[in-house]
């Protein structure tokens, strides 16, 4: 099952967002994903 988020993002961040997205050739979509399956680890320990 698939759950769709809406965010809003500071203009500063979603500017970085998108150059990282141009430089590494991912979407927005996956980079957001694995930052907070990374930041759900850490706080779970």
């Amino acid at each position: 099952m698939r759950s769709v988020l809406s965010a809003s993002l500071p203009e500063k961040m979603a500017l970085e967002l998108d150059a990282f997205a141009r430089a590494t050739g991912r979407n927005k979509s996956d980079i957001v994903k694995a930052v907070l399956d990374t930041n759900v680890l850490i706080a779970a320990f």
